[in-house]
């Protein structure tokens, strides 16, 4: 990251952050990318498929979509992956929503020691489906328009080795079309045998260091708690703090750190947080490795 002397302004309070930024959506795709590995080593190739849930009309709310897919859930989807999945959200350019899960059977998927690919509208299905995929598919669309479900599809995996990459690139995907009511809303989930990775890591880099040092420099406590900026709104503002902070560290180790966002050297806070250093260090206390 450079650190030159152009500061990044920061944003005016009550702003909506668009776009997700920072690391979580890298941790979000590794606990995908895991949790899609788990069930590869927990099963047989065989039983391993990829299904796509899609709305009948154009659903675009987050809590509307998930309230469906609950009931679904509960009354056909837990019968029919009876050792959970991996769920992913993916949403379109138009703003629409539609549901991918990968997930084993308890069966094998395909007939014969590998599935034959035929072309069809456009794309390609299997053309040896199992009895147990075959009833499956019948569950699902015989059931799905009952519960605001329209297109449907479930297809055996056709690599082994590139199915935890392939599903966890619509981590990725959903944020490129990330919309504001998508802030905090969690679109990724992992049940039974599927859940091996969670997403409450930290990564060890110079830009993850700066990232928290700016994180302490913004904050400020009231009643003995710890009060952070949006890291969403305020992402380049904490990153240049703590940047600064660092080179200046780095310069001068042996200089007082508690003052350093008033004394010209760095800017200050916006002007609606009120961040006062008489009530204490911030607990910066951070120096080159």
């Amino acid at each position: 990251m450079k650190t030159g002397s152009t500061l990044c302004k920061a944003p005016e309070r009550g702003a909506i952050a668009t776009k997700c930024h920072g690391t979580y959506r890298f941790r979000v795709k590794h606990r995908v990318r895991a949790n899609c590995e788990a069930i590869v080593e927990k099963h047989d190739e065989k039983n391993l498929i990829f299904a796509t849930l899609t709305f009948a009309d154009d659903i675009q709310d987050p809590r509307e979509a998930q309230r469906r897919f609950n009931n679904f859930k509960r009354r056909v989807l837990d019968s029919i992956f009876p050792y959970g999945y991996t769920k992913t959200v993916e949403r379109m350019k138009c703003g629409r929503l539609h549901y991918h899960l990968f997930a084993p059977l308890d069966g094998a998927a395909h007939s014969g020691e590998k599935a034959h690919w035929t072309e069809r509208n456009g794309g390609k299905t299997c053309s040896n489906p199992s009895l147990l995929l075959r009833e499956a598919r019948a569950t699902l669309r015989d059931k799905a328009e009952k519960y605001g479900f329209g297109r449907c599809e479930i297809q055996p995996i056709r690599k082994k080795h590139a199915i935890a990459e392939y599903v966890s690139k619509y981590v990725l995907k959903l944020y490129s079309n990330r919309k504001p009511e998508d802030a905090y809303k969690r679109f990724q989930e992992s049940t039974k045998d599927a859940k091996r990775q969670s997403s409450r890591f930290s990564y060890h880099s110079y830009k993850a260091r700066i990232y928290r040092l700016g994180r302490e420099l913004t904050s400020q406590k009231v009643n003995g708690s710890t009060h952070h900026l949006d890291p969403y709104i305020h992402r380049h503002y904490i990153f240049q703090m703590g940047a600064q902070m660092w080179d200046s560290c780095f310069t001068n180790p042996f200089r007082q750190l508690a003052g350093l966002t008033h004394d010209g050297t760095l800017p200050g806070p916006p002007s609606w947080w009120s961040f006062d250093p008489e009530d204490g260090d911030p607990g910066c206390y951070f120096g080159p490795e």
